[in-house]
């Protein structure tokens, strides 16, 4: 586009179009769109990005250092202690948090803080859209770059979880079925078993809740067949001791119904970082937790073959 010097420094990286002349300006740069309206009282503007929320769940999602707005009150850790200490973080599915505020949007985010800066970038994500905002110097050539590489490192993070997927599909021989919640089916000499990413919501109050559901993204393996022996038993995740609770892994797990011999159970429990396990006609399954790696996995798959077929006779083609 022709020079125009009213248009602020930091607009000129993209294609603007006046709104109100030297006074509102949209511009579009790759990955993102802006609104920039300026402060009558000063040379600063305030500065607005929007771009798709690249992750297919609703979630609110609101990352600020120097304020809270919008009502939200529930601090939520990304599993970065550095960032959790610099910054308030708030999400309505609060187990997804540090997948949705990888490294990528941590990054992103510390590189666009600005000490001189008298409102500091912020972030939030409702309604399926991200919107980046900061107040900036009319001649700040990076600001748009500070507020673009958050949108982009969303985005980064978020095809970061997709693609673990897809090399876990790849690596244990199986076929993802569906993109979101991931989930993946593979054959195995018990049968069929599904293999996905499940969590819990929660619009609660009490900070047990909170906790709950911040603890509750496990990944799940479940065999489909059905010849489990019967009576049915499992090892129930407990959010705290219980007098019958036994610890594994830093977790308590309750032991219900008819378990096997526990000492040969934990090793592998432990290794695979498990957060439950059912044994029963309806189902044979074993979360764990969070988003597991290839080697958790590959424990917890032995483990379910073996609870389904303790004598290891199964052929995927009887």
């Amino acid at each position: 586009m022709a020079a125009d010097p009213r248009v602020p420094l930091f607009a000129r990286a993209g294609t603007w179009k006046w709104i109100v002349p030297d006074d509102a300006i949209d511009y579009v740069v790759p990955g993102a769109s802006f609104h920039a309206q300026k402060r009558w009282w000063s040379r600063q503007w305030v500065v607005v990005g929007h771009s798709p929320s690249p992750w297919p769940e609703p979630m609110v999602l609101y990352i600020a250092r120097d304020r809270v707005e919008h009502g939200y009150w529930r601090d939520v850790a990304v599993g970065d202690p550095a960032f959790d200490a610099r910054y308030f973080v708030y999400c309505d599915a609060p187990a997804l948090a540090p997948l949705v505020v990888g490294p990528a949007t941590r990054a992103a985010f510390d590189a666009s803080f600005d000490e001189d800066s008298p409102r500091t970038l912020t972030l939030h994500v409702a309604h399926e859209r991200v919107e980046t905002e900061s107040i900036v110097e009319r001649d700040d050539p990076a600001a748009t770059h500070r507020h673009a590489e958050v949108h982009r490192g969303l985005a980064a993070d978020a095809r970061a979880v997709t693609a673990s997927w897809d090399r876990l599909a790849a690596a244990l021989g199986g076929k993802l079925t569906r993109a979101w919640p991931p989930a993946l089916a593979l054959l195995r000499p018990i049968g069929d078993v599904v293999i996905e990413m499940r969590w819990q919501r929660t619009h609660g109050a009490s900070a047990a809740e909170w906790a709950a559901a911040e603890d509750s993204l496990v990944t799940k393996l479940t065999a489909l067949d059905a010849r489990a022996a019967a009576p049915g038993w499992r090892l129930a995740a407990m959010p705290r001791r219980t007098p019958d609770s036994i610890a594994i892994g830093g977790r308590w797990l309750e032991p219900r119904g008819a378990v096997p011999d526990l000492a040969a159970l934990a090793p592998t429990l432990l290794v695979a970082g498990a957060a439950g396990v059912m044994c029963d006609p309806r189902e044979t399954s074993i979360s764990l937790a969070g988003l597991a790696s290839l080697g958790r996995v590959t424990e917890a798959l032995g483990l379910l073959d073996r609870l389904v077929d303790p004598q290891q006779r199964a052929s995927p083609y009887r």
